[in-house]
Order: C-alpha cells, then structure tokens, then sequence
C-alpha cells in the first residue's frame, strides 16, 4: 500500500457571514504519479499517450478502474469504466485495446441528453476475466468495487 510520511494539519477556519467555524486537514502527499499524470494529462486535459496500448497492463487496468470504474447499470453484474473525459475516438480505441489485449468485450453507453456522459461497460461474458485480471491489484477499501451487490451509481 502507498503511504506518505507527512501527518495532516489541521486547520481552522472562521466564516464572518456565518459566524461559524470549520476545520478541516491538509495533508502533504508525495506526487508519486506524476510521470503517468503527466502521459495522461499533458495539457491539463484528459487524453490517451500514444503508446496507450503498449503501457496499458493489469495493474495500470486496474489503477483505471479503482479511480474511475465500480459498479453500474441495473445489474449486479455490471462493471463498468467511465470514459466521458476521452473523444470518441480515443473511447473507441479504449475498446480495440483492451479487446486485443485481454480479449474483454466491452460497449460504451450514452448517458444526459447531450450523450456527453459515457461510460464503457464489461459484457457479461467478460465480467469474470477482467474481475480475475485486475483483483491481485485492488487495495483492500476498493474491494466493494468487485464485489457483486447492488449496483451503485458512478
């Protein structure tokens, strides 16, 4: 498990127009990302590296998931990924890859009124595979990620 050496900070803070207080921590945390944010947000947006497909494995799959996966749809069953922040290119692509790569069959749902939102869900018969793939990486807390149950909206 990651872990910082730095303690939090508290921090109290008083509103005039409340006449409250609040606290809150801060913390300092290592930026131990930043080589794989820097790949994925290059220009402080969300794109795919161009060796995506060769950098993509079970860990950085799983790393994905846990940031930006859970459970979805009306089934116990259903995993899914959000991929609103890609074009619709790159989401296509996302599809090829991780068919290729780990032969996961995947689809993308729309969702608002706009069809901005969309998130990639796990077919039935891949939920099992990409389950078994990413497992071994998944932090204890983000377990309920995988577990089936009643679906939680993203």
């Amino acid at each position: 498990m990651l872990a910082t050496k730095s303690c939090p900070v508290k921090v109290i803070n008083f509103n005039k127009k409340r006449n409250k207080y609040y606290v809150s921590y801060r913390f300092n945390t290592k930026s131990i990302f930043k080589t794989e944010r820097n790949l994925f947000f290059p220009l402080q947006k969300k794109t795919l590296p161009l060796n995506f497909e060769e950098i993509l494995n079970a860990q950085v799959l799983a790393l994905w998931f846990m940031d930006d996966g859970g459970l979805g749809g009306n089934t116990a069953l259903g995993l899914v990924l959000d991929v609103s922040a890609f074009t619709a290119v790159e989401q296509i692509f996302i599809k090829q890859v991780l068919y290729k790569k780990f032969h996961l069959k995947t689809s993308l749902h729309f969702y608002n009124k706009n069809k901005n939102h969309v998130k990639l869900y796990f077919k039935k018969e891949s939920v099992k595979a990409f389950k078994t793939l990413i497992k071994p990486y998944i932090i204890p807390s983000l377990e309920y990620k995988i577990k089936p149950g009643k679906p939680k909206q993203m």
